[in-house]
């Protein structure tokens, strides 16, 4: 983003852009403590999981509609709920000087698995306000995706959100097609590809930019019925965006671990990632503990995350919950 540009001239900034640099900075690593949770290859076993990301880039997202539309097909069993998210996150502006932020939000969705076809939809909703700073994401993510056979399944995917955050505003629209390769219900292989706009409204100096997207997955899920494992490793990669005067920001590019299991009934995840996004690179570790039935019932489900950031020599540290209940059927 123009953040990175606008640190390099930190000292003939204005208070107001100042501020600005600030928060999207601040938002910037509050999205990044859950960059990418669902997964490509095959989704995931959690029915739904909260993802914030930031303004300027991707939508927020709560897993309903994957990441790879085409591995929602093998997303069964068919699901509904929401939940709510609690956000904390310390950033330190100026060594020995940390400021906190708080944000709060909500999700829900809905997915429905066939033998012709599966929908997903979702809406997420994420906002703060103090003496110093506003933000407010509304998105509406969807997915429709086909099986070609029993071992190959295609989709696509749209994913739209309003961004307005202290004055600039932004609005994005991404498109995916995705296609997912399942062995014999035990190896999975996910690809999808997309271009993502960015429109910004900036104090009236107004950009359009697209960029690419390109996600690959390989997953194992193990076990029958009541007793699965699930283990996945994927990157997902975003060329930079570009604004009027030709500078290049938010290049991205992340690598992640999954390790999901359910016990009949009992489920614990955890999902490890690193991520450089321009300057800024960090990691990320995600815990979910729940219970979530195999096949038809309620779903109750904890999150935690704790994210560690650093750009330009200034550290952050974000601390997430969410709880989610859902009806699968």
């Amino acid at each position: 983003m123009a953040l990175f540009e606008e640190n390099r001239h930190a000292s003939a900034m204005s208070p107001r852009a100042r501020l600005i640099s600030f928060l999207l900075f601040l938002l910037l690593v509050l999205a990044v403590h859950s960059v990418a949770q669902g997964q490509v290859a095959v989704p995931p076993i959690p029915p739904s999981s909260p993802q914030v990301d930031i303004p300027g880039t991707t939508t927020p997202d709560a897993t309903f509609a994957p990441e790879n539309p085409g591995a929602m097909q093998f997303g069964a069993p068919s699901r509904f709920g929401l939940g709510q998210i609690r956000a904390s996150v310390e950033q330190e502006v100026a060594p020995g000087d940390t400021q906190t932020t708080d944000v709060d939000g909500y999700y829900s969705g809905l997915r429905y698995v066939s033998d012709a076809f599966t929908l997903g939809g979702e809406i997420v909703n994420l906002e703060h306000s103090d003496d110093n700073s506003a933000y407010r994401a509304d998105a509406l993510n969807a997915a429709v995706s086909f099986p070609a056979g029993k071992a190959i399944a295609f989709g696509v995917g749209l994913d739209t959100a309003t961004i307005d955050y202290g004055g600039v505003e932004d609005k994005l629209r991404a498109t995916l097609l995705g296609l997912a390769l399942n062995f014999d219900e035990r190896l999975f292989i996910g690809l999808a590809l997309g271009q993502e706009r960015l429109s910004r409204n900036q104090f009236a100096q107004d950009f359009d930019s697209d960029r690419q997207i390109t996600k690959l997955g390989v997953g194992f899920r193990l076990g029958r019925g009541s007793n699965i494992i699930h283990l996945e490793y994927y990157t997902v990669s975003r060329d930079p965006f570009e604004d009027n005067n030709g500078f290049e920001f938010d290049q991205r590019d992340a690598s992640h671990i999954v390790i999901e299991a359910n016990w009949g009934g009992w489920m614990a995840s955890g999902h490890y990632s690193d991520f450089e996004i321009d300057a800024l690179t960090g990691s990320t570790l995600v815990v979910e503990l729940g219970w979530v039935p195999p096949k038809k019932g309620l779903a109750f489900l904890g999150h935690v995350e704790n994210t560690s950031a650093e750009a330009g020599g200034l550290s952050t540290d974000v601390t997430a919950l969410a709880l989610s209940i859902g009806y699968q059927f």
